[in-house]
């Protein structure tokens, strides 16, 4: 049996994380780190007939396998040191507005330990973003914007997913480059302009929409989470991808290497 150790776990997505665990047989949640909500007092889950408390110390993680991390962007360092210190233990970050400075850290560790970061955890999502290449490639002379919607409650724009389809775009494309703004620009858009967009409504999941187009046609490809449990399922797939490696920092990119290497060689 897998322990797991859940980082910003009063969070939306830990919740569902949280939910989506309760009930395996394989995997048991053993520490429920909170250093961002409030806790009430002796407040707790119960996993398997016991109590698990939620706690301010990170230490409540100690004997974890793996630890899952939905927290905030300010609790980074201490997860860094936090790992840096017990690396025997693995890591699967989904926190998105991450400096570069904790990317950095992040691949650092993986040095001792195993590290998984994606800022969407979503497979379909990842799976589109990973065939994008052929797109681009054939889309080489049409221009591109960019458009993700979020929920109210999203303080990073844009997000972490648009973002890594931007980087996507600018390592076949270099040359492209991205504008948030046009209200002062006043001129036409030149090709090599990917424009950029974020919407925050309402209760919005998540969309992600690239769009290509030229004087002829419009092309769209869209993604939309329909429920948060469509990232708690991706993290399920991130543990079975990391599990039995030692050592590493691994993204949704190898995952999915992964899969196509393993369904072309069943």
């Amino acid at each position: 049996m897998i322990k797991i150790g859940i980082c910003g776990s009063k969070g939306r997505m830990s919740q569902e994380i949280i939910n989506l665990l309760k009930n395996r047989d394989d995997l048991v949640i053993n520490g429920l780190w909170e250093d961002f909500k409030n806790i009430e007092k002796e407040e707790y889950i119960t996993i398997n007939n016991e109590k698990v408390f939620y706690s301010k110390d990170i230490n409540c993680l100690i004997n974890s396998d793996i630890i899952i991390d939905f927290s905030h962007p300010s609790k980074q360092k201490a997860i860094y040191n936090f790992l840096n210190e017990n690396n025997n233990i693995k890591l699967i970050c989904g926190t998105t507005g991450l400096e570069e400075k904790d990317l950095e850290n992040l691949k650092l560790l993986g040095n001792k330990t195993t590290i998984f970061y994606s800022p969407n955890m979503s497979y379909g999502l990842n799976s589109l973003i990973f065939l994008l290449d052929g797109f681009l490639k054939l889309y080489k002379d049409y221009d591109i914007e960019l458009l993700e919607t979020h929920h109210i409650n999203k303080k990073d724009a844009p997000s972490g997913t648009l973002k890594k389809i931007l980087s996507k775009i600018k390592e076949i494309y270099p040359n492209k480059k991205e504008v948030y703004d046009r209200h002062n620009l006043f001129k036409e858009k030149d090709i090599n302009e990917i424009g950029i967009s974020s919407i925050r409504s309402g209760g919005v999941k998540g969309i992600h929409q690239i769009i290509f187009g030229n004087e002829f046609e419009i092309i769209k490809i869209e993604h939309e989470a329909l429920d948060r449990k469509v990232f708690a399922n991706g993290v399920l797939e991130a543990i079975n991808f990391i599990k039995d490696r030692k050592n590493g920092f691994f993204t949704y990119d190898d995952l999915i290497k992964f899969k196509i290497n393993y369904l072309e060689n069943k």
